[in-house]
């Protein structure tokens, strides 16, 4: 969510000149902004699928699969006159959502029950962490915006600025949540 908070700054350093004007940024960020949603289901999708391929079904993801492909055409064509360009990150984002829902409801028969608690405790607590520090990130930039500029070099500087910010942010939020992870992580991250 980090991402998607910056997402105007960093589309803008990337791809604002020449032809592509500040309209076109404002779309662009929207579009990134919808399909960032999307990433944690995707990202999901391949680790449960990896279950059912580990239990000799590859028939389950298959159908998950061919459900999403078939929801995300008639998002798209749904949505397309309403949203526009929008339509599409947002189908994508519905349909992998479809994707892991169908697949989270079959992995009982394999694997038996679970609890699905602590993960969505995870994920909430990384969600609410990563949004405070997307928007104190948010807030540098606009501050460094004002006093830096939006040349080059100062948009580099702005956005390396605003995202460590922002990663500082939403780390000690989520320790102070309880999220224990956050520790071996800084741990490996300064050992390399």
């Amino acid at each position: 969510m980090i991402i998607a908070c910056l997402s105007l700054p960093i589309t803008r350093l990337l791809y604002e000149r020449g032809r592509f004007t500040a309209a076109d940024t404002i779309f662009c960020a929207q579009a990134l902004v919808l399909y960032i949603i999307g990433i944690p289901f995707l990202a999901g999708i391949r680790n449960i699928a990896a279950v059912f391929y580990a239990h000799e079904d590859s028939r389950t993801p298959m159908l998950a699969s061919i459900a999403a492909v078939i929801s995300n055409i008639i998002l798209n064509l749904s949505l397309m006159q309403v949203l526009g360009f929008r339509a599409f990150p947002l189908a994508t984002t519905l349909s992998s959502l479809l994707n892991i829902t169908i697949l989270l409801a079959a992995l009982p028969k394999k694997i038996g029950r679970f609890s699905i608690k602590p993960l969505v405790v995870f994920s909430s607590i990384l969600t609410i962490s990563s949004v405070i520090g997307g928007i104190a990130g948010m807030s540098m930039n606009h501050l460094l915006s004002n006093f830096l500029g939006l040349t080059f070099v100062s948009q580099v500087i702005n956005i390396a600025i605003s995202l460590g910010i922002a990663s500082v942010f939403s780390m000690m939020i989520a320790r102070l949540f309880g999220l224990k992870e956050i520790g071996s992580y800084l741990r490996r991250l300064t050992k390399k």
